[in-house]
């Protein structure tokens, strides 16, 4: 059966010189190919590291550190670069993890209220619209949050503002990672437990990388340039 296994001997045709650098989607999916094994190996390791239910949010920045590096086309080492990142951003991925939370909870409590109560009172149906806005927003918001607190050193009220201002000046790239997330997480939970070896091996790192991807032009022109 040797036919089936790669021949690293025999010489190919090589890479020009002259052929032009993979931009866009399709270094999306070179990057994708050449990263799968290790955004396993990443996914296990988010996994593993969110147990502790308060550790969450630290995994999160490790994990987002990592498929950072990816997107970046840097060099990794998962499990050093995944522990190092994960001491590293503590105590500010803890916070800003912690606000996210405050936040998109209190906003959905309030649109299950005033769709509730919409139904008697059609003037309600102003500050439901004001909601849905402000969650979008911050949905907007944390596609960037967790990839500035991971590459750039800023206080947490620089993250809110410099992912708020990204994610429109970015309109483009924040609403294809919006929409992956969602097709990802929802074919996720809505075919459970169909998708449990999807969600162990991958969901949440493929998430990650494609957040990563879609975020770091914006931050690498608006941010780290400046």
């Amino acid at each position: 059966m040797r036919f089936l296994k790669p021949n690293f001997e025999k010489e190919g045709k090589g890479v020009s010189k002259d052929t032009p650098e993979k931009t866009g989607f399709a270094l999306f999916v070179d990057t994708l190919i050449r990263e799968f094994w290790n955004l396993i190996k990443l996914n296990f390791l988010f996994l593993l590291f969110s147990i502790l239910i308060i550790t969450i949010p630290a995994s999160f920045a490790a994990l987002t550190n990592v498929s950072m590096k990816i997107a970046r086309q840097q060099h990794i080492f998962v499990f050093y670069d995944f522990k190092e990142s994960f001491k590293k951003n503590w105590k500010q991925s803890s916070l800003l993890g912690i606000i996210f939370l405050l936040l998109f909870s209190l906003i959905t409590i309030s649109l299950i209220f005033y769709s509730n109560a919409s139904s008697n009172n059609n003037l309600l149906y102003v500050p439901l619209f004001i909601c849905i806005f402000i969650n979008l927003l911050l949905a907007f918001s944390f596609i960037y949050s967790f990839p500035l607190l991971t590459t750039v050193k800023l206080s947490l009220k620089d993250i809110f503002k410099n992912s708020f201002l990204l994610s429109i000046i970015s309109l483009k790239n924040t609403l294809i990672a919006i929409v992956f997330t969602i097709i990802i997480f929802s074919v996720s939970i809505f075919l459970f437990p169909f998708t449990f070896f999807a969600i162990l091996t991958l969901s949440f790192s493929l998430t990650a990388f494609i957040n990563s991807f879609f975020s770091w032009p914006a931050i690498q022109q608006y941010v780290i340039k400046n």
